[in-house]
């Protein structure tokens, strides 16, 4: 039961609303006299409580009989419906702020202080590649962005990929080497490096149960992201390189390998590009 308490709590309930709640689910078409009764709680309390279940949408009241008897709205009808207002809000927010112009991001260095706060950046920032995507990620973390970095190569963005286990997306160039990270030997954290388009960049150092940020910053700070983007890179060329020496591969073909990675040089990346543009309309 507590376990449920806590959840319902997490979505925005006080702690005597989640036990109103699940009392209901248990016992439908109830009284508020009755919930008071079998919480141990203030009439008055509880009454309030139920009118603001009310008002959030999770509890419905029957006045068919002679005395009023409230019943919980099913959970997934709820969640339903606190999707449709929260995609309602959120569009409408978007539309008012649509004509605000936005000033382009400072060279700041910023704190992510929370995990969902740093997942849903790091898939911001992949959705919105336009050339590459650089990510050195361990494999408790991998699952929660495959789907959008297969998705960034499909539009021909390269997608390089340092995973500390074998794994697989399509479209995309990955480099592991079981010697260097041997399989069933984990980490004691969870780490993301990304840096995309030479633009901007995260670093995170999570808890391995994913539930607390040990630190993590994000950044346009061009200089800073280019060294990022080298560190990256290098690292993720080294594991390559590494995989060829261990093979039978001819100096030649390890070479001809090894040269398609260098549009991936400095003057090539958009965010390079792009300071360079500004530093030279300045000084005019």
């Amino acid at each position: 039961m507590e376990e449920q308490i806590k959840s319902l709590c997490e979505m925005g309930f006080t702690r005597l609303e989640a036990n109103i709640y699940l009392i209901l689910v248990q016992n439908p078409r109830i009284t508020g006299y009755k919930i008071a009764k079998a919480l141990n709680e203030p009439v008055s309390n509880t009454y309030k409580s139920i009118y603001s279940l009310q008002n959030k949408g999770a509890v419905i009241l029957d006045e068919t009989g002679k005395s009023q008897k409230y019943s919980a709205v099913p959970i997934e009808a709820y969640f339903n419906q606190m999707e449709r207002n929260f995609a309602e809000k959120r569009r409408k927010i978007e539309d008012s702020l649509k004509n605000i112009e936005i000033p382009p991001p400072d060279g700041g260095v910023y704190q992510l202080e929370n995990v969902s706060q740093i997942y849903e950046k790091a898939d911001q920032m992949i959705r919105n590649a336009k050339k590459s995507v650089f990510m050195n990620i361990s494999p408790g973390i991998m699952k929660k962005f495959k789907k959008s970095l297969e998705s960034a190569a499909k539009v021909n963005v390269n997608v390089l990929v340092r995973p500390y286990q074998k794994t697989e997306i399509p479209g995309c160039d990955i480099s592991y080497s079981p010697v260097i990270n041997p399989p069933g030997k984990s980490l004691p954290y969870e780490i993301l490096y990304l840096v995309t388009d030479g633009e901007e960049y995260i670093t995170a150092f999570l808890d391995i149960t994913e539930k607390k940020v040990f630190k993590a910053i994000w950044s346009k700070n061009i200089l800073l992201t280019i060294i990022a983007y080298y560190g990256n890179l290098f690292e993720f060329l080294f594991v390559k390189l590494f995989n060829m020496l261990q093979s039978d591969l001819e100096k030649q073909e390890i070479l001809s390998s090894l040269e398609k990675y260098f549009k991936y040089r400095i003057t090539d990346i958009p965010g390079f590009k792009e300071y360079l543009k500004t530093s030279l309309n300045g000084n005019e």
